[in-house]
């Protein structure tokens, strides 16, 4: 969602939203500092098509970094982070300094079972529309896992979770965290999946802006 300066550009994504869930963020930086995008994930928002799922939404993350890069710093949240974390794992040269993930779901099977539960799909159904699905994305949903994909991101990171996030479990983050050795996992409680709170904001912003910091830092020693 963020750019830093001149070249440096970045965006947010996410699921079952649009681009207006960053306006506190957008709202935050300063205009004067940095270029900000907002993407909206296909299917969602302004950005048209009738479906959504995670190799179509990283091949439009690696259509629009190529449009922009090289970026500062891409923040994210939800399927928005899964599908960031997939295209590192695709892409580990992905000209992105720094990532900010937020609310992350774990692994495909959740969405699978999940679905199952709520149609109410027969054993028979469900293998019928996991073979459909494998034919599609080239893998099965075990394949898809944030945790794998995050042991493939090279650049330093900031994990966001509600230790009571009902739609994303916490345990997930925990596990990419532990995966992705260049990370650090801030722990709320509370705010849910959403995680709307000004406190939010100022860590990810710390975490932006940490870079300009260090380097003021660096040239005055």
């Amino acid at each position: 969602m963020l750019g830093e300066r001149t070249k440096e550009n970045s965006f947010p994504a996410r699921w079952q939203s649009h681009t207006f869930r960053w306006k506190n963020y957008i709202e935050a930086f300063s205009k004067e500092e940095y270029t900000i995008y907002a993407l909206d994930a296909p299917a969602h928002g302004l950005s048209g098509g009738n479906y959504i799922n995670l190799p179509l939404y990283s091949r439009v993350i690696e259509h629009f970094i190529n449009q922009v890069h090289p970026l500062h710093a891409v923040i994210s949240h939800s399927f928005g982070s899964f599908a960031m974390l997939y295209t590192f794992y695709r892409m580990p040269h992905l000209p992105v300094e720094r990532l900010v993930i937020t609310g992350t779901p774990g692994e495909a099977n959740d969405f699978m079972e999940f679905y199952r539960n709520v149609l109410g799909l027969s054993t028979y159904t469900m293998k019928a529309v996991l073979n459909y699905l494998e034919q599609i994305i080239h893998h099965p949903p075990e394949f898809f896992s944030a945790a794998r994909f995050a042991a493939a991101v090279p650049v330093r990171g900031l994990i966001i979770h509600d230790e009571k996030d009902e739609e994303t479990p916490y345990q997930y983050a925990k596990a990419i965290h532990e995966a992705w050795k260049e990370s650090h996992l801030i722990t709320t409680t509370g705010l849910g999946h959403n995680l709307k709170s000004r406190e939010v904001i100022v860590r990810v912003m710390d975490f932006v802006k940490e870079r300009e910091t260090s380097s003021k830092a660096d040239a005055a020693g």
